[in-house]
């Protein structure tokens, strides 16, 4: 993106002249690139947040913002709230895009998906910012020109968000999902037999990578884990995509190089993860994934 100042043309004055015409309320002129590369967010989530706009402040209701599988996304939660008229629940997807300071101000540029315009230039925003330990405020322009932006306190939709935090790790996955037999700088990969798909466990995480997007499809973090043998079932704290919730996985151990995995849909709270409601194994579709390491190709197993 590019932003630029500029007088009336002149083709009598000199370029000293010329530029003493700048005022300091000559409107700042904000370009963006079409078909932009992202760039990571200046900050992600959890967080929760109040908002105000040019209806009036919603402080009675709690917004939450997530952070996305890329780092390049956020998900803002607004909700409604009876005493701002015409307020409603909405979720926002947006996509960083660009990172700049201006008069000590932090700014990032951000385009705002799946939001129907009548182009697309008008989904950018241009938003400021101030982060502390706990927290921070953030401001949104009110459209793509981003004219009114010229300090944090000059916006059409103003935040004041406190971070929280995701579940941390309170279960370890099997050494043979994580590394190869007695070699712990070298990881295994699965690799899926019937898609895309890449898993990659590590001691508590587990990462599911897509070879033909070679980005990250979801995060998964350890909360329980039962081992039964040659079947072993765990509780994850997944974030796929921009959602984030608890799901049920069953691992089979075929054999030393061959697994079967069976992950369920997101739930709310762990203890309904492994319920029928969101982990039914009569209507699920097993996936066979193959060890990177150690295959012996040519060698069939039953």
């Amino acid at each position: 993106m590019a932003r630029y100042r500029s007088t009336k043309c002149s083709a009598e004055n000199t370029l000293k002249e010329v530029c003493s015409q700048f005022f300091g309320d000559t409107p700042v002129i904000t370009l963006f690139r079409a078909n932009p590369q992202p760039e990571p967010c200046p900050f992600r989530g959890p967080f929760n947040f109040t908002y105000e706009n040019y209806r009036g402040s919603c402080k009675t209701r709690i917004s939450t913002g997530d952070f996305c599988v890329s780092s390049s996304k956020l998900k803002l939660n607004y909700q409604s709230c009876p005493e701002t008229y015409l307020s409603e629940s909405k979720v926002e997807f947006i996509e960083c895009v660009a990172r700049w300071t201006s008069d000590r101000y932090n700014f990032f540029a951000g385009k705002l998906l799946g939001k129907s315009s009548f182009s697309e230039a008008d989904n950018f925003r241009c938003f400021t910012y101030e982060l502390s330990p706990r927290g921070g405020v953030v401001s949104i322009s009110a459209d793509a020109s981003c004219q009114e932006l010229t300090d944090i306190d000059t916006a059409a939709v103003r935040l004041e968000f406190q971070n929280e935090h995701y579940p941390t790790a309170q279960c370890s996955f099997m050494h043979w999902l994580v590394q190869k037999h007695n070699e712990k700088n070298r990881p295994r990969l699965w690799e899926s037999l019937h898609s895309t798909e890449t898993y990659h466990f590590q001691r508590h995480e587990l990462v599911v990578y897509d070879t033909n997007s070679r980005s990250n499809t979801s995060i998964s973090t350890c909360i329980q884990a039962d081992n039964f043998g040659a079947m072993s079932q765990f509780v994850l704290y997944t974030v796929n995509g921009c959602d984030h919730g608890y799901t049920c996985m069953k691992v089979y151990r075929r054999t030393p190089y061959v697994i079967e995995i069976l992950q369920g849909s997101l739930a709310t709270v762990p203890y309904l993860a492994c319920t029928k409601e969101y982990f039914d194994e009569s209507s699920s579709v097993i996936g066979t994934y193959l060890g990177t390491y150690n295959v012996e190709y040519g060698t069939c197993y039953e």
